[in-house]
């Protein structure tokens, strides 16, 4: 009967760990980063054509790996990465 409750716990441990290395989705998606860069204001320049008199949107962080820039969004979701 030991022998049960043994292999009960390893069994249960083990799921466990499991689900304390699951990673966040944008981390997934992008990889971790290299820098984040956050407490500033990053202005997109996105395409007039599609809204005139618009600067773009306005971002609270960034995050980014070798020379490429990976999302832009709030200073929590970046600082997953």
């Amino acid at each position: 009967m030991s022998r049960f409750f043994t292999l009960l716990l390893v069994l249960f441990l083990s799921h466990g760990l499991g689900l304390a290395q699951q990673i966040p989705e944008l981390v997934a998606e992008h990889g971790y980063a290299d820098r984040v860069l956050v407490n500033g204001k990053i202005v997109t320049m996105d395409d007039w054509s599609t809204v005139p008199n618009h600067p773009g949107n306005i971002f609270e962080a960034m995050a980014s790996k070798v020379k490429k820039i990976m999302p832009l969004g709030t200073e929590q979701e970046m600082r997953k990465l």
